[in-house]
C-alpha cells in the first residue's frame, strides 16, 4: 500500500464511527464491489476497507451484522 493509500485510508476509517448503519451497509456494498474488480496492487486497500466496515458492523449489530448485511443485499440481488 502506497502511503498515499495509508493515509487516505486512515481518514477514511477514522470516519466510520459517525456514519448511519444505512450508511455503513451501503459503504460496505460498494467496497466488495471495488475490492473484486481492484487492481492486484489495490487489494490490501480494499481488504483494510471491508475489514474496517465488517469490525464497525459489528460493533453495532454484535454477531449478526454479517448475516444483515446478506439478508438485505442477496434480496436486491
Amino acid at each position: 500500500m502506497t502511503p498515499e493509500q495509508q493515509a487516505q485510508l486512515k481518514t477514511y476509517l477514522a470516519s466510520l464511527p459517525a456514519m448511519s448503519l444505512e450508511q455503513l451497509f451501503e459503504a460496505f456494498h460498494l467496497a466488495r464491489g471495488s475490492k473484486a474488480t481492484a487492481a492486484e496492487d489495490a487489494l490490501p486497500y480494499w481488504r483494510a476497507v471491508l475489514i474496517g466496515l465488517g469490525n464497525q458492523l459489528h460493533r453495532r449489530l454484535g454477531p449478526g451484522a454479517l448475516q444483515e448485511y446478506a439478508r438485505r443485499y442477496e434480496q436486491a440481488s
